[in-house]
């Protein structure tokens, strides 16, 4: 079984190098979903000194390794609301992506629920994510793993 052979762990700076072709795949797939997903020139810098940050202490980071390749991420930061809410603090998952060699086979839900048991036992009692509306692979996936539409984010071009 694909499964036994996966190995999900946190994410070490070293990894950063390592997980970038699934974050080309990651941004590719999303830039053609989203207009507001399209990337800038000198993108994969910024990304990995932001998810440097994230790797070490401004958020949570999980890749899935099989023989030795990461094959998926999950990545997220905390994500607070100003004081007067109930729960004024979330944990904000800003990627998720699996090799599509690789996807059906539980890798996604093996990443999600490590990133999930982390943010929990840090306290938090709610996650967020943002998806785009024509994505049905990502609102497939989310809805199985128990998220609901409970707000809607528009845009507008300018």
């Amino acid at each position: 079984m694909i499964l036994d052979e996966i190995i999900i762990r946190k994410a070490t700076d070293a990894d950063i190098t390592r997980v970038m072709p699934v974050v080309i795949a990651t941004r590719e797939y999303h830039a053609n979903l989203n207009e507001l997903d399209r990337l800038k020139d000198g993108w994969q810098e910024m990304w990995s000194g932001y998810a440097l940050q994230i790797v070490n202490g401004k958020g949570w980071m999980y890749v899935a390794e099989k023989d030795e390749e990461v094959i998926g991420y999950i990545m997220g930061n905390p994500q607070g609301q100003p004081p007067i809410f109930e729960i004024d603090k979330t944990a904000y998952i800003s990627d998720l992506f699996v090799d599509p060699r690789f996807r059906n086979a539980g890798v996604g839900k093996m990443l999600f629920d490590s990133f999930k048991e982390q943010v929990a036992s840090e306290g938090y009692s709610h996650m967020t994510l943002r998806y785009a509306a024509n994505n049905d692979l990502g609102a497939g996936f989310w809805e199985r793993m128990g998220f609901k539409i409970d707000s809607i984010a528009a845009s507008q071009r300018l």
